[in-house]
């Protein structure tokens, strides 16, 4: 029952968007966020590509823990992380 009142607040000092040029888009965002409202915490390992200097995540997912672009939709990865957690509900 704690799930159905979990709570996310956004901040509107960030300049969100959807599927624009702002630098963070709000469906992404939101969905991250879901993710944890349904009790799913960070995965993924962060590591820098020496060629490009950049930062990336391994696997690739919404619930990694840094905003990595748009990522409407969720991975298989994300997938089996919800199933892992919710495949015996409501049994548990």
């Amino acid at each position: 029952a704690d799930v159905a009142f979990r709570e996310t607040y956004f901040n509107n000092k960030f300049p969100w968007g959807i599927n624009t040029g702002y630098p963070i888009d709000v469906e992404s965002v939101v969905l991250h966020e879901a993710g944890h409202g349904l009790s799913l915490g960070h995965f993924g390992k962060l590591f820098m590509t020496d060629a490009n200097g950049k930062f990336h995540f391994a696997p690739l997912a919404v619930m990694n823990a840094g905003y990595t672009g748009v990522q409407q939709v969720l991975s298989g990865t994300d997938n089996a992380a919800f199933c892992s957690i919710w495949a015996s509900w409501p049994n548990r």
